[in-house]
């Protein structure tokens, strides 16, 4: 092989991670609210979409204010049909973020507010990402929304199967939850990949979007693999749970039979002065004391077979802000 064809092909591998890493425009951004200042709107318009096509893919911080002084732009220009367009995406890239009143006059500011109270739209984060004990602790999850809208809040795989529901309803502004990390059936996901998915919901019913975090989530646990939660207490479960269960079994069996054959050993006297209890009460004793080391024998080997010693966690988001599903098609049932 040739050294001019190595290079080429060096070149053709690192291309798509140039792409990726291309810097942020920021002094075209800059050029585009300059001129938006100096109301020369048709170049505004043309510099800021230069901008937010050449950011595509880089995550530029400065994406929302683009957005917006390009909604700005398109306002003024008369293309009302692009202003919306422009003040959704920034909606829905932030669903928090508001005009600044003092650099945008009051009807661009009020044209906003209608179009983010008409795009229903969230934004999910992990607030502390960290270690949990599954089943013990919970990792704190924030959902905040653009306008108050139903929402369904779920954890799922990557392919979108839900693993465990977490919330669903109304939310005005925020919503702060907790997730243990079990599944639906209360046992510990599994180590991988998954997602954190908030749909926003019409008033029927339907899905208006998905908006997705992923993340990732690790057991720490060396002495342990992934999946084998209560595989070795299930060992113990076996020895000290089941001594335990036999133990409350007998003890209420042995008692039982006592209050029935030894009369004397429940009592010497009685509210009748008989010097004994009756035989329908010491039945009855016996038969209690029986069924309650029954009842201690079947409650201590549940537990011993489901309550094993959770795994250690850790969960930690894999991108700083979540992405849109644009798979997701509007009107669709989540």
């Amino acid at each position: 092989m040739t050294p001019g064809l190595v290079s080429a092909l060096i070149a053709a591998l690192l291309l798509p991670t140039q792409l990726v890493q291309q810097p942020c425009p920021t002094e075209l951004i800059e050029e585009g609210v300059i001129a938006y200042r100096e109301l020369r709107l048709d170049d505004a318009t043309e510099l800021l979409r230069r901008a937010l096509e050449a950011e595509s893919g880089a995550r530029c911080p400065d994406r929302t204010r683009a957005l917006a002084y390009l909604g700005a732009s398109e306002f003024f220009r008369g293309d009302r049909e692009a202003a919306v367009e422009a003040f959704q995406n920034v909606v829905i890239a932030d669903p928090r973020y508001r005009p600044d009143e003092l650099v945008f006059p009051p009807e661009v500011t009020g044209f906003f507010d209608q179009v983010r109270r008409d795009t229903p739209a969230a934004a999910v984060a992990i607030t502390d990402e960290g270690e949990i004990r599954a089943g013990r602790d919970s990792a704190s999850i924030q959902v905040v929304v653009s306008t108050p809208h139903p929402v369904r809040v779920h954890v799922s795989d990557t392919f979108g199967i839900p693993i465990r529901d977490l919330f669903r309803g109304d939310v005005r502004d925020s919503l702060s939850l907790g997730w243990d990390g079990l599944d639906w059936r209360g046992d510990p996901v599994l180590e991988g990949e998954a997602h954190l998915r908030v749909i926003s919901l019409t008033e029927g019913g339907s899905a208006v979007r998905h908006t997705i975090l992923p993340f990732a989530v690790r057991w720490l646990d060396e002495d342990r693999a992934p999946g084998d939660a209560g595989v070795a207490d299930a060992e113990v479960g076996g020895q000290e749970w089941g001594r335990r269960a036999l133990g409350s079994l007998a003890l209420g069996v042995l008692t039982g039979t006592a209050v029935l054959l030894v009369p004397r050993a429940v009592g010497t006297s009685s509210l009748h002065g008989r010097g004994r209890v009756g035989g329908s009460g010491r039945a009855a004793l016996g038969t209690a004391a029986i069924v309650a080391g029954a009842i201690g024998f079947l409650d201590r080997l549940v537990r011993g077979t489901r309550e094993p010693t959770m795994p250690l966690l850790r969960i930690q988001p894999e991108e700083a802000e979540p992405t849109l599903d644009e798979s997701a098609s509007p009107g669709a049932n989540p």
